[in-house]
């Protein structure tokens, strides 16, 4: 993440980066769409944050060969296969996934739109194929959406000490995706 933000990366690497993440929010969302009525997810705009059809656009947009042909790495693997446990049999924690992801998104992300942009020389407009993951049109207030966001997980039925524990796991499994990435390290 460190070379990212330096602006230390190149089409094969943003691409790589950008198939790792699509494995991730397919089984995220996945799971979101299919537990949306529970209570500890209800409350998510799913609308407003999902990322996986955004990502799959960049790839589509950016990639000169077929993107799902690239391998994952074994942080992508280990993540996703954390995330659909956690849709068959403990759905609630999905919620931990939801806030390291998207609130990532909507905060340091949105840092990394500019770096990369000017890194792979992609026009920064709104809209713009290549860094759509970073668009979010349906999020008019970022400051107040991340507050509310914040406020409901906050008031969410579930364990706490659960939700920080998963979230750390994600967080682990996020650090060893880049640092996979960075190596060139795919399973």
């Amino acid at each position: 993440m460190r070379h990212v933000l330096r602006g230390n990366i190149d089409h094969p690497g943003y691409i790589a980066m950008l198939r790792n993440l699509e494995s991730i929010y397919h089984a995220l969302e996945t799971g979101l769409v299919r537990h949306e009525r529970h209570p500890a997810l209800s409350f998510i705009d799913l609308h407003a944050v999902a990322r996986h059809a955004a990502i799959v656009s960049d790839l589509d947009a950016l990639s000169p060969v077929d993107w799902r042909a690239i391998p994952l790495t074994d942080a992508a693997t280990d993540y996703v296969a954390r995330l659909r446990d956690l849709d068959a049999s403990l759905a609630d924690r999905l919620l931990a996934h939801a806030y390291l992801r998207y609130l990532g998104d909507l905060s340091g992300g949105q840092l990394m739109r500019g770096v990369i942009a000017r890194a792979l020389s992609l026009s920064e407009e709104r809209g713009t194929s290549g860094l759509a993951f970073y668009d979010f049109p349906a999020i008019g207030d970022t400051a107040a959406f991340k507050a509310a966001f914040r406020a409901a997980l906050d008031a969410a039925p579930v364990v706490a000490d659960d939700i920080v524990a998963e979230t750390h796991f994600g967080y682990v499994l996020h650090e060893r995706l880049f640092e996979e990435l960075d190596t060139g390290t795919a399973a």
